[in-house]
């Protein structure tokens, strides 16, 4: 048994790079211990995927014009096969709902659980970097322009 490989770790992300993010968080186990290394809004740990999903791509989602879908699109992958951890460099390039630019890097440090003969990979911790001052550029916009 190992880990997922790089590439597999590749194509897990790529789902979300594609659109699915239902079929990326099929590869999060449901007790994820997931900390958003932030100050922020979104910033904290979260002990389960669904508060995870609610804190942080729902506030997100409220921000993100439609016509620029928050996609993740994997730059790097560094571990993965008979390495517990991987390090996921990833980008977004989307605009906020008031047209601001979102162009934010991510380094998710994330943790695998082995993989078995009949399961594919599943994350069970993350740690998750990112530009705090864009987040708190754009949550800011947003308030604003809910208020005027």
């Amino acid at each position: 048994m190992a880990y997922p490989s790089k590439e597999q770790i590749k194509s897990i992300f790529g789902k979300w790079t594609d659109g699915d993010q239902p079929g990326f968080f099929t590869h999060v186990a449901d007790n994820v211990n997931w900390t958003v290394e932030s100050k922020t809004a979104l910033g904290g740990t979260y002990t389960s995927k669904s508060d995870f999903r609610t804190a942080t791509t729902t506030v997100m989602g409220d921000l993100i014009h439609p016509d620029t879908p928050f996609l993740l699109r994997v730059i790097n992958v560094i571990g993965g096969g008979d390495e517990e951890w991987a390090a996921v460099e990833l980008l977004c390039d989307c605009k906020t709902k008031n047209m601001t630019d979102y162009k934010q890097t991510y380094c998710w440090v994330t943790k695998w659980k082995l993989l078995s003969d009949d399961a594919e990979g599943k994350i069970v911790e993350v740690r998750a970097y990112l530009d705090t001052a864009l987040v708190d550029k754009v949550v800011d916009e947003h308030q604003q322009q809910k208020r005027s």
